[in-house]
């Protein structure tokens, strides 16, 4: 194809993508967000002790009282605003933004930000899976129909979740780790992990090829925002920050977009015994305290698939694609919460592939794998009152593919 015939095609649906997220998600009230939002003009107004306010059980209801008078006043009273529990350097550099906008206006000026990182994450994303096999054109159109089908997608932009930041942080800092650019690889994987915590289990990949520096660069940028933090937030907000993450691990979610292979176990375990009912009704969304038995298959489960990952990989010529695919969506299987969008990440790279396995491998394993949390087949299912059981256990079998399918494609590439 020449090459400005590829460059239109990519543009354009560039554009279609970028307009279509706006139009679905834009002057939209986004409920993940508001926790930051929220936290940041807390801060910004020296309110810091409403920061980290949250009920016993964290999920499935409102941070406080103070929060939800504050949005009516605002004039978003019927909307909700949830607990906040992320470090409190971000509520510390959102808070001159938070002070002076409205929460629709700062929705909007994150959502655009974040409709630039999507689109730098599909490129990325090639970058490290197919460089030289997969055209451009090809890649972009497949992933932006992975995207516009997904419920992952979908749920990532109607809370214009942080974490479609973080996963543009994972595949630049992979991206430039493949390039030989380590030092500016564990930066990026760093910031990731400082937002969110579980990306600093990826600088594993570093520790299997023995690139101590990048590991160590990794952790170093992940101790010097700790250092920051500390130094400009002070030492009670980071007990307060502690304390709210140990009420969130206490408690697991069960609900149809929770994945995680503890929450999957913890549901069929319910269903078998009648614990939540039957079908959708009072079983969609629940919120139980954290079942020891079940971490430990899920600890259990990572650590071999650490293990496998490493065995399979150590003798690969370009081990860096298959090695992130497998652990992250590994990583995600095996967390405490393995929300739906956090999928976004492996889902940005199973389109490579096509361009390492057979197609008639590729193509109904990653047709399968997408449609497991397609929003058709999430839709039936729900519209046909399936237990969540079998909406989690669907997620959990897109992970496993995506492990799998990554483990594949190491074979044609020693």
């Amino acid at each position: 194809m020449p090459r400005g015939t590829e460059i239109v095609i990519v543009g354009a649906i560039a554009l279609a993508s970028a307009l279509a997220i706006w139009i679905g998600f834009g002057n939209s009230w986004h409920p993940d967000l508001s926790a930051l939002y929220f936290a940041a003009r807390s801060y910004g107004l020296g309110e810091t002790g409403l920061i980290y306010l949250a009920p016993n059980e964290f999920f499935g209801a409102v941070a406080s009282p103070d929060w939800q008078t504050t949005a009516a006043r605002l004039g978003h009273g019927e909307e909700n605003v949830l607990p906040f529990v992320y470090a409190p350097l971000w509520a510390v550099i959102l808070a001159p933004l938070a002070v002076r906008m409205d929460p629709i206006a700062f929705y909007n000026l994150v959502l655009i930000v974040q409709i630039g990182f999507f689109l730098c994450s599909i490129l990325l994303a090639r970058r490290i899976a197919a460089p030289d096999a997969a055209p451009l054109w090809a890649w972009v159109v497949i992933a932006a129909v992975i995207a516009a089908v997904s419920t992952p997608f979908l749920t990532a932009f109607w809370h214009n979740q942080p974490q479609i930041t973080v996963t543009f942080l994972i595949l630049l800092a992979f991206e430039r780790y493949k390039a030989g650019a380590w030092r500016m690889a564990g930066v990026a994987l760093g910031v990731a992990a400082a937002i969110k915590i579980t990306p600093a289990v990826l600088a594993a990949i570093f520790l299997m090829d023995r690139h101590w520096r990048a590991a160590g660069v990794a952790a170093a940028t992940g101790l010097a925002l700790l250092l920051l933090s500390l130094a400009v937030a002070g030492l009670p907000l980071h007990i307060a920050f502690w304390e709210q993450l140990q009420r969130a691990s206490a408690h697991m979610v069960i609900t149809p977009l929770n994945f995680g292979l503890e929450g999957v176990i913890a549901r069929w375990g319910a269903v078998r015994s009648g614990g939540f009912g039957s079908g959708m009704d009072g079983a969609a969304f629940a919120v139980v305290e954290s079942d020891g038995w079940g971490g430990l298959v899920a600890m259990s489960v990572l650590i071999l698939g650490l293990v496998l990952t490493w065995r399979a990989t150590r003798e690969a010529r370009a081990p860096v694609y298959p090695r992130l695919m497998a652990l992250w969506a590994l990583v995600i299987l095996c967390g405490p919460l393995a929300w739906n969008h956090y999928l976004i990440g492996p889902l940005f790279l199973l389109p490579g592939v096509l361009w390492h396995l057979p197609r008639r491998v590729a193509v109904p394993a990653l047709v399968l794998a997408v449609a497991a949390v397609s929003l058709p087949v999430q839709a039936m299912l729900m519209a046909g009152r399936a237990d969540p059981a079998w909406l989690m256990s669907l997620g959990a079998v897109s992970l496993c593919a995506m492990f799998g399918l990554a483990l594949l494609t190491v074979s044609r590439g020693r």
